[in-house]
């Protein structure tokens, strides 16, 4: 994890740490604000489920019931700071998209995984969309495919139907979105990757991979910022 944090500092120009002030000398981060970062430890290898007994590798919910999607790489607990900077990025101030989406660009970049054939964002459902007038997944998945050299498909996945925002809905509603929420605008490569900002229940991703995988691709990543994760 170490070899993890320090690559995900990286950056091309010099600035001041944007969470401290502090000298950054030459990376994304100070050393200490990066290590002091809530890293996600004890992850599920499958879903990202956190934390898990030491020495399991797979939750209980994978094991029995796969998800439709391959794995996902999560790269953050949703704690302080990451917590404040995407909500932040909801907010409007996008400069945090560069910060969040190098993180976790440098996080898949070193742990190796493969390039997809293309990223696809979770959509926003329109009337959300409208009232930002972005969509914060989308700038983050622009982050990563100028860090990665991946194509960004902005089009393939529509959001569809109203609804309250997940961040009012309880963990049983959650559970229930259907997956006509998303709706395939064309068949996606073989490989994709869906990014995300905040994982909590779980729900939206599988639908996303659902829909994805029922449209044509073979596999389904999820890369996502942060995820929820459950008292230690």
């Amino acid at each position: 994890m170490q070899r993890a944090r320090t690559d995900a500092g990286r950056r091309l120009f010099t600035a001041p740490c944007p969470l401290c002030a502090g000298d950054s000398q030459s990376l994304l981060l100070c050393a200490d604000c990066t290590q002091r970062l809530p890293w996600l430890a004890r992850a599920c290898a499958r879903c990202a489920a956190a934390p898990l007994p030491q020495g399991v590798t797979l939750c209980g919910p994978c094991v029995a019931t796969p998800p439709p999607f391959h794995h996902a790489v999560v790269a953050f607990a949703y704690a302080a700071p990451i917590d404040g900077l995407i909500l932040g990025l909801k907010s409007g101030r996008l400069s945090h998209a560069r910060l969040l989406g190098e993180l976790l660009a440098s996080l898949v970049h070193t742990r190796g995984e493969p390039t997809p054939d293309a990223l696809i964002p979770v959509p926003s459902q329109t009337e959300r969309l409208g009232l930002r007038g972005f969509n914060p997944a989308a700038e983050l998945a622009k982050i990563i495919r100028d860090r990665l050299g991946c194509r960004l498909d902005l089009r393939c996945l529509s959001h569809t139907g109203k609804r309250a925002p997940q961040t009012r809905m309880r963990g049983a509603e959650r559970r229930r979105l259907p997956l006509k929420t998303f709706v395939p605008a064309h068949a996606p490569p073989a490989h994709v990757a869906v990014i995300d900002d905040v994982v909590t229940t779980g729900s939206t991703i599988r639908a996303v991979a659902a829909q994805l995988k029922r449209a044509g691709a073979q596999r389904v990543d999820v890369w996502a910022v942060a995820k929820t994760v459950k008292p230690s």
